[in-house]
């Protein structure tokens, strides 16, 4: 297999032509003079539609390597784009004639049989509806030839796993219950760090000087032997970590400010000593310092952070921790914002944009308090920065500490200032095959565990089978997760099998360098899971995903397809879209394709998983940065990290555009590179603007122009005006303006009637008037009640789709009359 296409988002363009034909036979079919040859048409596409979506299911369980097929299947889900335009159109028109009080005009037509859509629908309109049919329908007639040529290549190819589910079962393991192969790094680290807890005080007020060590001093920790990469010993040398981490020996003599390393006449540079009377040593000045874990990606450094960082003696022993998840591009003034948001100081960090002014509130966040920080992922590159940095976060109190992880064995060499580097592994073959096991037949020492449900005979097949793909899987404890899952969703011999002798192990470089039994774990999911899988790969290394903002992503796209029952569940309003796009989350983060953070409802993924994502996107999702990067003219979604920089040569050919975020500072150039972007792109769903620093109001201007969008983030953008022409966004879903002031709102921001989401702060809400009409609203935290009409308590009446808390402010503007009526319709 040397050269594949993946296929994502096929089941969308299937539901799409079924959307287009009941929206032609009814636009359509008293139109005489577009009838000609319409019916036909209609006729073959409904015809060609079962084979259109066995088509993609079949292609949807394994790579494409035959290019005619690519080819045909691209063409599919680009008509199928360019049809939900042309729906999207409709349905604008539809509901912007309904708010004009036209509906009466819709009853009559609708209950009379007369369809007389030329009084609403111009002729260009019309025909443009038909072209989509003619074009949906040319390629539905190779539909026989793509499923006869799919089926060739199955017959050729080795058995794959269909993704039929005969028995799934649970993956509702807890990440943390068991570690492999680390747990002495693990114990390594906690002495590291909770004897120099000891040595430097367990207090915040640190007096001027203080007896830190004494000779047989019985509270000092085990003594334990590990393995350690070394620069003052050499490698694997073998060190006792409370002797070593302490290493002060004291030579008995007072005034004696000389201290060496035990076993080596080395003078430690980065603590300063005096000595106040024999056996005791004080600690008058420190250098902050920092502990680098290095190790592949997969092997296991965050997993080891993460444990470190949630320990109990941990956190007792610090008065604040932080955890920050690092870009691959190194900016200390991002990472410093990060770590004052981390760290509780405050939202408002998010507004201030000159590095002085961030420094200035990191030090007043970490000034005297011993703070614990762990920088996750550290890549190449820092060097220019790291200074800078370090010397900011040394005003915190004598005791921090920093716990950094990075795949590159020059950073931990370069940052590091204690005198080692804590190395992982791959894992050797025996630990490795207990973690798999571990995670697709669950604890075995857990007598609940399902498994023994399992005939003995079957289990033991089993084992057999897992433990010859652990052989396949090169000892990375992220890769048994995966696989591990992968096998647990069914216990039959047949599934794993399949999975043994898949023809992804055939040859490593299927991927582009990804590891085979990531793209095994990638073919099994279901064709939705896909689609909303390699749309994160339009995001940066280390982004932090919002479970809640994700699923509405995926929701402005149409990537949420409901199943019978969920169709049924959503019709009765038992459920939400939302709950049925947390559900496809979930299921990503049961497979480990997400990792959870220490922060609820916040998920990373792992540089291994996102390269799988790159992958299987297939150009269709890009994410750029600054001018390092090409954009394809076939890419749908996009994400910019540009500083300051033009790109409008970038994105001249694109004009298929329908996701946008931008990330950086776009101070100097970005309203004149953002509106060359939108000049091209109206097909845009979903516009990402938050952070970046909006100059004028032409860019809110033409964000008016994308009538299409349904997902619009302005939070801290600096923007200052909601210009009228916003309001006829008609299908917007969500809009996030936090952290923006306006003096004035749009009498017509209440025509937003498919907004279900609204983040905003409370004063900009209050400036809505009549917000009763925005009857799709999930949430609405707090409602400042007024007797001027447009904002009293009854606006609340209609408002029945709300959730959680509501907070009424303003009680004294309600009648009695008013609020007896509130509470019988409440």
């Amino acid at each position: 297999m040397t050269g594949f296409e993946l296929i994502v988002g096929g089941r969308f363009a299937s539901s799409i032509i079924g959307k287009i034909i009941d929206a032609a036979r009814s636009y359509l079919g008293n139109n005489y003079d577009l009838q000609s040859g319409t019916t036909d048409m209609l006729t073959s596409l409904e015809n060609s539609l079962p084979q259109i979506q066995a088509a993609i299911e079949l292609a949807s369980k394994r790579p494409i390597t035959n290019r005619g097929l690519a080819t045909w299947l691209n063409s599919l889900k680009n008509a199928a784009y360019e049809a939900e335009d042309v729906l999207d159109d409709l349905e604008t028109k539809r509901t912007r004639e309904s708010s004009k009080g036209k509906n009466k005009f819709f009853e009559i037509v609708s209950s009379s049989g007369k369809i007389i859509k030329t009084l609403i629908l111009s002729d260009k309109e019309l025909k443009g509806l038909k072209s989509s049919v003619n074009k949906l329908c040319q390629i539905s007639m190779g539909v026989g030839d793509f499923i006869n040529l799919l089926q060739h290549e199955n017959i050729n190819a080795k058995p794959e796993y269909t993704g039929t589910h005969t028995r799934e079962t649970s993956s509702n393991l807890d990440p943390n219950a068991k570690i492999f192969g680390t747990d002495k790094e693990l114990s390594f680290i906690l002495d590291i760090i909770l004897n120099y807890q000891f040595l430097q005080g367990n207090s915040d007020q640190q007096p001027e000087s203080r007896s830190i060590l004494t000779q047989g001093n019985p509270q000092l920790p085990y003594q334990r032997e590990v393995q350690v990469t070394n620069s003052f010993w050499g490698n694997g040398a073998i060190l006792r970590a409370s002797k070593w981490f302490l290493g002060l020996t004291r030579f008995g003599k007072e005034n004696k400010n000389d201290v060496r390393r035990e076993g080596k006449n080395q003078e430690m540079s980065n603590i300063k000593l005096s000595v106040g009377r024999q056996n005791s040593v004080y600690i008058m000045d420190w250098t902050l310092p920092v502990l680098p874990i290095f190790g592949l990606g997969g092997v296991g450094k965050t997993t080891v952070a993460k444990m470190v960082y949630n320990n109990e003696r941990v956190a007792y022993s610090f008065s604040i921790r932080a955890w920050v998840y690092v870009s691959e591009y190194f900016d200390a003034k991002k990472i410093m914002k990060e770590i004052v948001l981390s760290l509780g100081g405050g939202s408002n960090v998010n507004t201030i944009m000159e590095l002085y002014n961030i420094e200035k509130k990191l030090i007043e966040t970490i000034k005297n308090r011993r703070f614990f920080l762990v920088l996750d992922d550290l890549h190449d590159g820092i060097e220019c920065t790291w200074n800078g940095l370090l010397s900011v976060l040394g005003n915190g109190a004598p005791g921090s500490i920093v716990l950094v992880t990075t795949q590159s064995e020059h950073v931990a060499k370069t940052i590091g200032n204690m005198p080692n580097i804590i190395t992982l592994h791959v894992l050797e073959s025996e630990c490795f095959e207990q973690l798999l096991e571990y995670y697709a037949l669950g604890e075995l020492q857990n007598p609940s565990q399902w498994q023994y449900c399992l005939e003995e005979e079957e289990l033991t097949a089993l084992k057999l089978i897992a433990k010859r793909i652990a052989a396949k899987l090169h000892g990375l404890p992220l890769v048994g997760e995966v696989i591990g899952k992968l096998l647990r969703t069914q216990l039959e011999r047949v599934h794993w099998e399949n999975v043994l002798k898949s023809e992804w192990w055939d040859d490593e470089h299927a991927l582009k360098g990804i590891i085979p039994s990531l793209g095994i774990g990638y073919m099994d999911l279901d064709p939705e899971l896909k689609q909303c899988f390699a749309f994160c790969s339009i995001f940066s290394k280390n982004y932090v995903f919002d479970r809640n903002r994700l699923v509405q992503m995926w929701m402005s796209h149409g990537f949420i397809q409901p199943n019978e029952m969920e169709t049924n569940k959503l019709d009765k309003g038992d459920i939400r879209l939302e709950d049925v796009g947390g559900k496809y989350f979930d299921k990503l983060v049961s497979r480990s394709l997400f990792q959870a953070t220490i922060s609820d409802g916040k998920y990373i993924m792992h540089d291994l998983i996102r390269d799988l994502a790159i992958v299987v996107s297939s150009n269709e999702f890009c994410y750029v940065k600054n001018d390092d990067g090409y954009l394809p003219s076939s890419a749908r979604h996009l994400a910019i990290d540009s500083d300051n920089s033009k790109i409008e040569g970038k994105s001249q050919n694109n004009t298929r555009l329908r996701s946008l975020i931008l990330f950086g500072n776009w101070k100097n150039y970005g309203d004149e590179s953002i509106r060359s972007i939108f000049a091209k792109s109206n097909s845009l769903r979903l516009l990402d603007l938050s952070y970046i620093g909006i100059e004028t109001n032409a860019t809110i201007y033409a964000i008016c122009l994308l009538s299409h969008l349904r997902y619009v983030d302005l939070s801290f953008s600096g923007i200052k005006l909601i210009p009228d022409e916003f309001c006829l966004l008609w299908h917007l879903q969500v809009l996030d303006v936090r952290g923006c002031n306006f003096q004035k709102l749009p009498k017509g921001m209440n025509k937003l009637i498919n907004l279900r989401h609204l983040y905003a702060n409370v004063e900009t809400i209050s400036l809505i008037s009549g917000i009763g009409k925005l009857t799709n609203l999930q949430e609405l935290e707090e409602f400042h009640i007024a007797e001027s009409e447009g904002y009293r308590i009854s606006e609340l009446r209609d408002m029945n789709e709300i959730r959680g808390h509501l907070l009424l402010s303003n009680l004294q503007h309600v009648s009695s009359k008013e609020a007896a009526a509130y509470i019988s319709t409440s």
